[in-house]
C-alpha cells in the first residue's frame, strides 16, 4: 500500500505491518517519520531496534538470519536498512525480493530509502512490498508551503509568532528545513510559551539558506533574475565544483532545444511539452524558459556554456564565477535583457 506521510498517523493506529519502506530526499522529514513509525512499533509490543546500511561491504546473510530467526518468546524486533540510492543493484533486489515473499510476522523491516524514481517503481521487490507492507512517501515543502510548515513546527514547541517573523524565517533558512527546525529549538529554549516577535526572530536566527545546482537552475528557468546571483554565489562559496553548475545548466538548455525546436515547426507550447516527455512537475518552469528563449537563443547559451567550459580547463578568461553568472542570467533573462554589474570593474553582459 502506497500513501503520502501525512497519512501515516493514522495507518499507525492499525497493526503494522512486516515491512515499511520510507522513501524521500529531505532528511528531516524522512529521519522523523522513521521515527513515529519505530514509535508506533514500541507502542505494539516491538522491543528491540537495529539498523543496517546497504553499503559496499554489506553481509546480507547477517540481516536475513536477523530477519528469519524465530524467537522463543514471540519477541517483536524492528530491523532497520539504510539505502544509500533508490536504484539497487540486481543482487540486492533479488535479496529483498526473496525476503518479502514469505517474511517474518515478529520482524518489522524498516527500510529508509532516498526518493524512489518510478522507473523503480515497477521493480519487482517494490510490486511485493507493495503487497505485503507499506510504501510512505515523504514528499519535500514546497516553497509556498514552508512558513506554515514553520508555523506548525512552532506551535509543536508551545511558541508563535506573526506572519512578519515566520516571513523572516522562512526567508533565513529558505528551503532548509533541518535549520529551521534547529532555530525553533533555539527559540524554545530562549523566549519559552511565548508570542516571538520579528526583533526576537531577527536577534536570534542566523542565516541559513542552502542551495544545490537544481534549485539554481529552477530558477533560471523560472527566470528569477535577481536571485540567480545570490544563488551562484553561495554555492561557489559553499565549495560546490563549477564544473557540476555547468553541467546542470547545459543539461537543462539541451532539454529545452527539441521542445523550442518543435515549437518552431509550429506545435503549441502544450503539444511540445507533451510530445517531449516533461514530468508535470517540470513544466511550469519549462513553459517560464521557452516563454522566453527560442532556437537561436539556446543555442547562444550553449556557446556560452562552451566558454564557461574552457574557462575552467584554464583557457581564456580566469573569472569562472563571470562566466557562470552570464550563462545562469542568459537562461534567466530575455535574450535582449540589459547588463548586469557584479561588482567593481566586473560586468556582465547578455
Amino acid at each position: 500500500m502506497k500513501f503520502p506521510s501525512y497519512q501515516l498517523t493514522a495507518h499507525l493506529d492499525q497493526t503494522i505491518p512486516v515491512v515499511i519502506l520510507i522513501a524521500g530526499d529531505e532528511y528531516l522529514l524522512v529521519e522523523e517519520t522513521c521515527q513515529q513509525v519505530v514509535a508506533a512499533a514500541t507502542r505494539q509490543g516491538y522491543q528491540r531496534q537495529q539498523q543496517f546500511t546497504l553499503d559496499r561491504q554489506f553481509d546480507w546473510s547477517f540481516l536475513l538470519s536477523e530477519l528469519r530467526t524465530q524467537s522463543l518468546f514471540a519477541e517483536k524486533h524492528v530491523l532497520q536498512l539504510n539505502l544509500l540510492q533508490g536504484k539497487l543493484k540486481e543482487s540486492d533486489a533479488a535479496e529483498l525480493l526473496s525476503y518479502l515473499s514469505s517474511p517474518n510476522p515478529d520482524r518489522l523491516l524498516l527500510i529508509r530509502s532516498p526518493k524512489i524514481e518510478s522507473s523503480q517503481s515497477r521493480s519487482k521487490w517494490i510490486k511485493q512490498l507493495d503487497s505485503v507492507g507499506w510504501w510512505v512517501q515523504v514528499w519535500p515543502i514546497d516553497r509556498p508551503k514552508f512558513p506554515q510548515w514553520i508555523r506548525q513546527r512552532l506551535k509543536q514547541h508551545h511558541l508563535s509568532a506573526d506572519s512578519a517573523a515566520i516571513q523572516l524565517l522562512a526567508e533565513r533558512t529558505e528551503g532548509n528545513l533541518l535549520a529551521a527546525a534547529q532555530e525553533i529549538e533555539k527559540l524554545a529554549l530562549l523566549f519559552p510559551h511565548s508570542q516571538i516577535t520579528t526583533n526576537q526572530m531577527m536577534q536570534a536566527v542566523g542565516v541559513s539558506a542552502r542551495y544545490t545546482p537544481f534549485d539554481l537552475v529552477d530558477t533560471a528557468l523560472n527566470g528569477e533574475v535577481a536571485k540567480v546571483h545570490t544563488m551562484l554565489r553561495g554555492l561557489l562559496a559553499e565549495g560546490v565544483e563549477p564544473v557540476l553548475i555547468l553541467w546542470s545548466l547545459l543539461k537543462e538548455v539541451r532539454a529545452l532545444m527539441p521542445l523550442s525546436e518543435s515549437i518552431a515547426k509550429g506545435n503549441s507550447l502544450d503539444a511540445a511539452l507533451k510530445n517531449g516527455g516533461v514530468w508535470k512537475k517540470r513544466e511550469a518552469c519549462y513553459r517560464a524558459a521557452l516563454k522566453r528563449h527560442d532556437v537561436i537563443s539556446l543555442y547562444a547559451l550553449l556557446a556560452v556554456g562552451a566558454g564557461v567550459d574552457r574557462c575552467i580547463k584554464g583557457v581564456g578568461s580566469s573569472n569562472i564565477e563571470a562566466e557562470l553568472l552570464q550563462l545562469a542570467l542568459g537562461i534567466a533573462s530575455e535574450p535582449s535583457a540589459p547588463l548586469v554589474s557584479m561588482g567593481k570593474n566586473e560586468k556582465v553582459y547578455w
